[in-house]
């Protein structure tokens, strides 16, 4: 045993034995060769959101308008973004008149156009255009759009747009069949964003 003590000074030199000592140690202690490698976990979450919208006044009247004339309606609707998630709008008529069919000309008897379109101030006649604010056909679902062509997210109570005014024209038909008055519905529903 002394002889290997001895063989082993001599291959290290006089003190390179504490050396070979001190890496067996180290090599034997936990940790000293290990690393640190990081892990990451993802949560996915979907909130459950409320999208409810209101409108105010619920009801417009034109009135007694001639036929075969157009007209925008004086004041406004406001509808307003009651949930809690910024949405985007939708526009539909939900329900014909009893006599009257919304279309897209009003050149055949009863038939009449309807267009809506945000904006801050009431718009003139020409204003509207065929492509972003008429309703056409009943259930024909189309975004609502400012007067620019541009659809607005309509933001949450505390947003920068928590509301915006509807102003609608109506073109009526060129001859109509009776002179009862007539009653249209419009819906408007909201997209969460």
């Amino acid at each position: 045993m002394k002889n290997k003590k001895r063989s082993i000074r001599r291959r290290l030199g006089g003190g390179g034995w504490w050396f070979a000592v001190a890496v067996m140690v180290g090599l034997g202690s936990p940790g000293v060769w290990a690393t640190n490698t990081p892990v990451d976990a993802t949560i996915t979450v979907t909130p459950i959101v409320n999208v409810s919208l209101s409108i105010s006044p619920t009801t417009y009247a034109f009135g007694a308008l001639a036929v075969n004339t157009s007209s925008v309606t004086a004041s406004k609707l406001t509808l307003s973004n009651n949930g809690d998630v910024d949405v985007t709008v939708d526009k539909r008529i939900q329900s014909d008149p009893a006599n009257w069919i919304a279309d897209v000309s009003t050149t055949t008897p009863n038939h009449y156009e309807l267009y809506v379109a945000t904006a801050t101030t009431r718009p003139n006649l020409t204003d509207f255009s065929t492509a972003n604010h008429r309703f056409g056909a009943v259930s024909a679902v189309t975004a609502l759009k400012g007067l620019g062509g541009s659809s607005p997210v309509v933001s949450t109570s505390g947003g920068t747009l928590p509301s915006v005014d509807l102003w609608f024209r109506l073109d009526m038909p060129t001859a109509v069949t009776t002179s009862a008055a007539q009653t249209i519905t419009v819906r408007f529903t909201g997209t969460g964003q």
